[in-house]
């Protein structure tokens, strides 16, 4: 059980979005207002299916299990220039990427063109759904 916790600690020094909010409520961050980790890592230990890991932590707080995440995106079906300039912004501030020199939408779908098999290789959950 310890060794889940050490684990869970340490995959989530690097996390960022979703993840570290998970982090977050479960006391696996530094900056945690609660430490509820040995109430995850313990069930995990005896493959507790997650819908009763999230049954039980409920009860402490509601918010780990209403987590959503984004659909994945699949940049080769959808048509970027249809997109609003909001959701094509929030792509790339998924992939940790600014367009400061971005004026018109079209320079908004040309830079995640451009930086699209980067960003997939370097950072593959930037568009993956858990």
């Amino acid at each position: 059980m310890a060794t889940i916790e050490k684990e869970l600690i340490t995959s989530c020094m690097d996390t960022k979005g979703k993840e570290q909010r998970l982090c977050y409520y479960i006391g696996a961050t530094s900056d945690a207002a609660t430490k509820i980790i040995s109430e995850v890592s313990r069930p995990m230990s005896a493959h507790v299916p997650v819908s009763k890991i999230c049954e039980k932590l409920k009860k402490n707080d509601i918010q780990i299990c209403e987590l959503k995440y984004e659909k994945k995106l699949d940049l080769n079906l959808v048509d970027l220039s249809k997109m609003r300039v909001a959701e094509l912004r929030k792509i790339l501030d998924s992939w940790g990427e600014v367009c400061r020199a971005c004026i018109e939408k079209t320079d908004f779908v040309n830079l995640i063109k451009e930086l699209a098999p980067k960003s997939f290789h370097m950072c593959p959950e930037a568009g993956s759904s858990l």
